[in-house]
Parts: C-alpha cells; structure tokens; sequence
C-alpha cells in the first residue's frame, strides 16, 4: 500500500467524536443558555422600572431589550461553531491515527501480510504507539 502524507484534513465522524461534541456543545449551551436568560431577565426587570418613565424611555429600552436578545442568541451560535470545529480538530489528533491503524489492519487481514504502517503525521497522538507497532509489526515480518 502507497503511503504519501497529504495535506488535506480528512474530517471523517467516528462514535467517540460525535459523543464528545455533544457533551461539551450540550454543556456550554445550558451554561451559556442559563447565564443569558439571567441577563435578559434582569434588563426586563430593569425594562419595567423604567415603563414608569415616558413613552420614549420605554422605547429605547425595549428596542435595546430585543438588540441584546439577538446578541446573545448570536454569541451562543458562535460559540457553538467554535467548539465544534475546535472539538473536531482536536480529537482528530486522537481519532485519526487510530482509524488508520484500523484500515491497515484490516487490509493486513484480507490480503494475509503484515501491515505496513506509514508513519503518524507530525502532530498526531499516539507517536510512541505507532513506533512499538511498526516495530513489532517489523520484528513478525523478518520472522515470515
């Protein structure tokens, strides 16, 4: 099997990186969820003392009451797309070398050879594991 390092960033979901993002966006979102529903509240309350004034002050207050709404809803978006791009990347590092791991493995079985594992890409986990496998897989194949 051809091994060439690519540049393309291969995102392919696996089970333990679909769990992990949704615990951490389920998380974030009740945290964030609960902490802007705390502020919206407490501007209504502000809101409502201030309805005792003139129309125009209840103006002001409600138009920026519906502008602070939309800026939390957009914070909480945001940092919904930055975790889980940030999720996706970092256990990519994990995830990836693992599954290569699992391919070769399984080309190894249908083919009946020792797999030839290329080396991890640079800032994968799992370096010193990858180098204990190709030696081992080394040490079987000179033994063949």
């Amino acid at each position: 099997m051809d091994h060439k390092r690519r540049n393309k960033i291969n995102f392919a979901f696996n089970v333990f990186q679909v769990r992990f993002i949704i615990a951490v966006l389920v998380l974030s979102l009740v945290v964030s969820a609960f902490l802007g529903y705390r502020m919206f509240t407490i501007e209504k309350e502000k809101s409502e003392i201030l309805q005792i004034q003139n129309d125009n002050v209840v103006q002001m207050v409600q138009q920026f009451d519906r502008g602070l709404f939309v800026f939390l809803f957009m914070i909480i978006v945001l940092q919904s797309m930055a975790l889980a791009f940030l999720i996706m990347y970092l256990t990519q590092r994990i995830s990836g070398p693992i599954q290569r791991i699992q391919k070769e493995l399984e080309h190894s079985i249908k083919t009946n050879t020792p797999a030839n594992l290329a080396p991890v890409r640079k800032n994968d986990e799992f370096q010193e594991f990858f180098k204990i496998l190709r030696e081992y897989i080394e040490k079987f194949r000179k033994q063949m």
